[in-house]
């Protein structure tokens, strides 16, 4: 899969005055693979911070930047004039027009087009009175340094387009566990099996109801317990097990992280010692009787 990203973005004015998540964030959004034909990008905002890296605050001041280029509305993002941009052929506009009237910018991307449209002799849903473009504003040369050699954008060849394949939810949480886990130091195998497996799990937990955020809340939510990061229980198999554990994941998540430092207070770093020798071997035994402990007991007995 490819995309038609214009080199003399790098001297356009507009993009210049981006600070560097801005141009992360842009950049991102005409690249991605969750990117339609149309411009429309629907992905949960955890999902784009786990691949761009920008935490929560920094994300939301990067979408105020670039508003007046990529706009969010109802959970979803909608990049101005990406269809024209990245091909100028019937078929592509007709799949561009097709999928953009179940989007909240039906009006926006008719206002980019529609000069288009009717050129092709392409129908459309309704016509709109004084369709608001961007097209002007891109190209005006008061918005451009001057550089040797640019290239017209409008004039430029355009590249040939790929059919891009959808991911599904399932997949967006999985890419999202994969990251987080990385994140924290592990390095999980990706293979068509795994995923696949994989695949079936976090799909029955979408069934019952839980959003993409909430299965990505509790992939954190693995990592965010000690215990569980050092007893291995940080895989799918493990978290999207049924939606009890779910549950159990997203409220750690929610929780603190336990400290691992040495306990200051001596007696009570004495009643853990004392524990550790109690409980020692209760693990191995409840293996051995079909158990699966999924608290730290040692932690619980502590906080009592």
């Amino acid at each position: 899969m490819y995309r038609t990203v214009n080199c003399d973005i790098w001297v356009n004015l507009w993009f210049s005055k981006l600070s560097s998540r801005g141009k992360l964030l842009y950049l991102y959004m005409i690249s991605s693979p969750h990117t339609k034909s149309d411009g429309t990008l629907k992905i949960p905002l955890s999902v784009v911070e786990n691949h761009t890296n920008l935490k929560t605050p920094e994300l939301l001041k990067a979408i105020e930047e670039i508003s007046d280029k990529v706009l969010y509305r109802d959970g979803c993002f909608f990049v101005r004039s990406f269809t024209k941009r990245q091909s100028s052929s019937d078929t592509f506009l007709k799949g561009a027009l097709k999928h953009i009237q179940e989007t909240p910018f039906y009006s926006e991307w008719l206002g980019d087009n529609i000069h288009k449209l009717d050129t092709l002799g392409i129908g459309y849903a309704y016509p709109i009175e004084n369709p608001v473009t961007v097209s002007d504003h891109d190209h005006d040369p008061k918005n451009t340094i001057e550089a040797p050699l640019m290239q017209d954008p409008e004039n430029a060849p355009p590249e040939p387009v790929q059919v891009e394949p959808t991911k599904s939810d399932s997949d967006l949480v999985i890419d999202a566990w994969l990251s987080i886990s990385r994140e924290n130091g592990a390095h999980p195998v990706d293979s068509a099996k795994l995923r696949t497996d994989r695949r079936s799990l976090v799909a029955a937990r979408l069934k019952e109801g839980h959003t993409i955020d909430d299965l990505v809340e509790a992939a954190r939510g693995a990592w965010a317990d000690p215990w569980y990061a050092s007893h291995g229980k940080t895989q799918i198999r493990d978290i999207f097990k049924n939606a009890d554990n779910v549950a159990s994941y997203r409220a750690r998540a929610l929780t603190p992280k336990i400290s691992a430092t040495p306990v200051q207070d001596a007696k009570k770093q004495a009643r853990i010692d004392e524990l550790r020798r109690s409980f020692k071997g209760m693990e191995e035994q409840a293996k051995q009787m079909g158990i699966d402990l999924d608290v730290d007991p040692l932690e619980q007995e502590a906080c009592r």
